[in-house]
């Protein structure tokens, strides 16, 4: 419960306003019986905080309860005073009232709902895409959905590109509503909720991602598309190779001005997250995006604005051409740069194992009944999305965009209980950190 108690009179005061909304777009809607006035709270900072926050559009699921003391004996003195008491619905589910355990009315999903009807959310999409300007004037975001919780595993999820976080909505509508148990998994206590708590990759996803302070907890992280891409970053040790596919000469001999040799070296030698644990790839383009071998992709390209940074590193390793196997000009220039066949930097990614230790996932789609090697999705295609070693490989019949899809849902929720199963049952033996919820 939220420490608030405000005394108020049993009438509405004027600047209070009680909206009812209804919910379209999200393909299910959730919403529980009890007691309460389910309510979309704004949040706002009463002082500056560091770390992981709430994102500043979010709205987050509240309870109003309206208790009234001694009810006879204030209608006897023709005055009602009452307290109202709010309750993060993310947090618990029920109150006591006379001493007994009561649930409290919910209506989470219009809140989310409340979120999504932001046009600047599907504004940003090409926005990002094709302005430069815009996505380096955008901070790379990681924002979370509600208040971090000790104890919980967070949960980042990263769109693609020419996307944004609203693409999620269906998928944490609906785990957000799990009930902790799932055909191949046998109920727990350890559902979804009680487990989990989601963040959001938003804007612009670099590997400057990686340097985003959050809970240094085990942490668990979905991508989409070429976000897939860098959620492998964060389990992956590079080693030399990427840059070994790009240049002859070593790194620390090539003329680059000492700012944007760091930000390059961040880039290309790449180390593994030690809390990084559980990893999935979702419709994730390894290898290349057929697409990208279209003329009209390569016309589109040059539409394209990109960021000052990266010009300026692309110049810096213009006057170093020699030193390269690629014309330096074209290395991480851009996301369809980064969804071609010929990158030498993707082939190289696609080759590097997940590091030990790290659970990793694949869900990949693909369209119609055909044969699933040789089928696609309409942006990538089977054989450039399938990974081995992965611990498991989902095979959803669906176009590219499948975070919505029922299925691909009902996948992500299975891998989820699967870890909250693994998780409950060492904390069964006793482990006390995991009870914490930390794990390394």
């Amino acid at each position: 419960m939220i420490s608030i108690r405000e005394e108020i009179a049993i009438s509405t005061p004027p600047d209070v306003l009680w909206r009812s909304v209804a919910v379209r777009g999200l393909a299910n809607r959730y919403r529980h019986p009890g007691i309460g006035a389910p309510l979309a709270a704004a949040t706002e900072p009463i002082v500056v905080e560091r770390g992981m926050q709430v994102a500043p559009r979010m709205k987050l699921p509240m309870t109003a309860v309206l208790r009234l003391d001694m009810p006879r004996r204030q209608l006897a003195q023709r005055q009602l005073h009452a307290t109202v008491d709010l309750y993060d619905t993310h947090g618990g589910d029920a109150t006591a009232i006379a001493g007994r355990t009561v649930p409290l009315e919910a209506d989470e999903t219009a809140v989310l709902a409340c979120v999504l009807a932001s046009p600047e959310i599907w504004e940003r999409e090409l926005k990002a895409f094709f302005s430069g300007v815009f996505s380096e004037s955008t901070p790379t975001q990681l924002a979370s959905i509600d208040a971090y919780r000790p104890g919980r595993i967070p949960i980042v999820f990263v769109h693609g590109t020419a996307s944004s976080v609203g693409r999620w909505g269906d998928m944490v509508n609906d785990l957000l509503d799990d009930s902790g148990s799932s055909p191949t998994i046998p109920a727990t206590r350890c559902s979804i909720r009680r487990r989990y708590c989601a963040r959001r990759c938003a804007t612009r996803c670099t590997s400057s991602t990686r340097r985003v302070p959050t809970p240094r907890c085990r942490r668990w992280s979905s991508g989409h598309s070429q976000g897939g891409l860098l959620a492998k970053a964060l389990v992956v040790d590079t080693g030399d190779r990427v840059w070994d596919a790009i240049a002859y000469k070593p790194f620390d001999e090539i003329d680059l001005v000492p700012e944007r040799r760091d930000l390059l070296r961040h880039a290309i030698f790449i180390k593994p997250l030690p809390y990084v644990r559980l990893v999935v790839f979702i419709a994730t383009l390894h290898r290349a995006s057929y697409l990208t071998e279209f003329p009209v992709t390569e016309l589109l390209g040059r539409f394209l604005t990109l960021p000052v940074r990266i010009l300026q590193i692309g110049a810096d390793l213009a006057r170093n051409a020699g030193d390269f196997k690629v014309n330096p000009r074209n290395l991480g220039s851009g996301s369809l740069f980064g969804m071609t066949p010929n990158n030498p930097v993707l082939q190289t990614m696609a080759a590097t194992p997940i590091a030990p230790g790290v659970h990793a996932h694949s869900i990949i789609a693909v369209k119609g009944n055909g044969p699933v090697e040789g089928g696609n999705d309409g942006v990538v295609e089977y054989s450039s999305a399938h990974l081995e070693g992965v611990d498991s490989e989902y095979i959803v019949r669906s176009s590219h965009s499948t975070q919505s899809n029922s299925y691909t849902i009902e996948e992500v929720r299975r891998i989820l209980l699967l870890h909250a199963a693994e998780v409950c049952a060492r904390i069964a033996f006793g482990c006390r950190r995991l009870a914490r919820g930390c794990r390394r």
